[in-house]
């Protein structure tokens, strides 16, 4: 922690989120809070966000929400291209995080970044609101947090690309057992049954997980 305050911008970074990681699992970090306080270069401020919500900070995360491009600069050597993973992870070590306001926010960067990007934002999204659990048979049980979370992906153009299905999207809805076109998710959202909405081979798989949990 004492190197922070003199740290270059290239070591910067790397210095921040290690130190955060440890004064997470410590709990102890007050004044490491402090020190995490910069704004550029952009690979730095995102250190500093992300370290800043390890820490417990749940009020940087529409910042960093409002960040997620494809085009994040590594944050350290050490950690290239994976940017958008430690971002993510920074904010899902909370709970509780996602309301209707962060749902509206996740609209700017689902369009921002490429159709792959898309497709995994869009399975970490959908684990933020779903968690594990199957969602209900019918759409008016879901949250509003949820629905708009469906909605919001519904309405994405990311469900097919070059002409053909986007499998990485189609693929992130099915690992978090949902309907896994675009026209299943709309009869679904509009009032038709789950178990009618999703693959033959998922739905007998769903009823036997219902049937055990009964």
């Amino acid at each position: 922690m004492a190197r922070l305050p003199a740290a270059d911008d290239g070591q910067w970074p790397s210095l921040a989120l290690a130190a955060a990681v440890l004064g997470r699992q410590n709990q102890d970090h007050p004044e490491l809070v402090g020190l995490l306080d910069r704004e550029e270069p952009l690979s730095c401020r995102l250190a500093a966000l992300c370290g800043r919500s390890l820490l417990g900070d749940s009020d940087v995360i529409g910042f960093l929400i409002e960040l997620l491009t494809d085009d994040l600069p590594p944050i350290g050597r050490w950690m290239e291209g994976a940017t958008q993973a430690i971002v993510t992870s920074a904010i899902a070590v909370h709970t509780g995080w996602l309301d209707l306001a962060t749902v509206d926010a996740f609209r700017t960067p689902l369009h921002a970044v490429s159709w792959y990007q898309a497709a995994w934002l869009a399975e970490w999204l959908l684990y933020a609101a779903l968690g594990s659990n199957i969602a209900p048979d019918s759409s008016r049980d879901l949250s509003a947090e949820q629905r708009a979370v469906l909605q919001l992906l519904l309405d994405h153009g990311a469900w097919h690309v070059n002409g053909g299905i986007n499998s990485n999207w189609s693929g992130s809805l099915r690992n978090a057992l949902l309907p896994s076109d675009r026209e299943s998710m709309e009869q679904y959202l509009s009032g038709a049954s789950f178990m009618d909405c999703i693959a033959p081979g998922l739905r007998d798989h769903l009823a036997d997980l219902r049937r055990g949990s009964g």
